[in-house]
């Protein structure tokens, strides 16, 4: 009876894993899903002090590819007229070479003549295979597999097409950022798996008292983070697992950050000092499949409050009422 009804009913579950297929590879692919978060600080204590950023990450540009092409135009299309100061990517801006000229027309695009700044991941430091993705080269390595991963050569091209369209690679590196009559310091460190990264080096000369915005690709870098005072982190490498289960969340975030900390916002405190880590799920992915794991930008308002009333609010719908402060950047 079972192989008969089997037999009688392959084209159900033909039509099903086709559908499924379809979707995890083409239709939730194509999902852009755009967060609005609210982080307060008490650097400075000063009620008028509020910068909007544009957090991307993860664009993973095939440029071989149409379809991620098609997608980033569509994306670009959006993000464009949302209400910001400045855009970060957060790493990961390639999947190969021919990748370079896509990414950067993008953030381009995106920022309008904002400030855009980039951080480097470990895909622009090498091209993996899909072989690598699979087996994770990164895992074989550290438990001791012989494995050579040789550094791409496009990656002086990456940075100086960025810096020929505007956008500034922050790699070990910090500048202030003037919102209104406040200012920010925006540092950006090098990747974690394939760079040398230098926090102190990029936190070098923050002036005392100054709010801290720090870009990283890997989220792993966060206690550190924490502990060097700063106070929001942004960070991707995750994907949001790129297939998230119910009741289990992230299915693999290819690092040690916590399953429940692998996308979003999330926080640290000690002492009663609160460092912010928001994770982008990003803006493509390695593996061609997602679920319930759309794409993903956030506009995340940094903005200070009194000591006493110190939270995070999260999932804030922003006013669009709120008048933009005046920009400047100390180079």
């Amino acid at each position: 009876m079972p192989s008969t009804f089997l037999k009688h009913t392959w084209w159900v579950w033909w039509l099903i894993g086709a559908i499924v297929t379809i979707y995890v590879v083409l239709i939730e692919r194509s999902k852009l899903r755009i967060d609005r978060h609210r982080v307060f600080t008490t650097k400075p204590a000063a009620p008028d002090f509020r910068l909007r950023v544009l957090h991307v990450s993860d664009l993973h540009m095939n440029g071989r590819s149409r379809f991620r092409r098609w997608r980033l135009r569509r994306y670009a299309r959006r993000l464009k007229e949302l209400d910001f100061d400045i855009l970060v990517h957060t790493g990961d801006m390639l999947d190969n070479g021919p990748g370079i000229a896509p990414a950067v027309a993008f953030l381009s695009e995106v920022a309008g003549g904002r400030p855009a700044f980039t951080v480097l991941g470990n895909h622009d430091y090498h091209h993996y295979s899909t072989l690598e993705n699979l087996l994770n080269v990164h895992t074989l390595r550290r438990i001791g597999l012989p494995i050579r991963i040789p550094l791409a050569d496009y990656l002086d091209e990456l940075k100086e097409t960025a810096r020929e369209a505007g956008i500034v690679t922050l790699n070990n590196a910090g500048q202030i950022i003037h919102a209104g009559e406040h200012a920010v310091w925006l540092a950006g460190v090098d990747d974690l798996m394939l760079g040398n990264p230098d926090l102190n080096r990029a936190l070098a000369g923050v002036p005392s008292g100054m709010p801290v915005l720090l870009l990283a690709h890997n989220p792993d870098i966060q206690p550190w983070a924490h502990l060097a005072g700063i106070d929001l982190t942004l960070a991707g490498h995750t994907h949001g697992g790129q297939i998230s289960l119910p009741g289990i969340g992230p299915l693999l975030t290819r690092c040690q950050i916590g399953r429940d900390r692998a996308t979003g916002l999330s926080s640290d405190s000690l002492d009663g000092s609160l460092s912010t880590l928001h994770v982008s799920r990003g803006l493509g992915e390695t593996l061609p499949l997602r679920w319930n794991c759309p794409h993903h930008a956030t506009i995340i308002e940094l903005m200070s409050v009194d000591h006493n009333d110190q939270t995070i609010q999260t999932s804030v719908s922003l006013a669009d009422s709120v008048s933009r402060p005046a920009l400047s950047i100390d180079l």
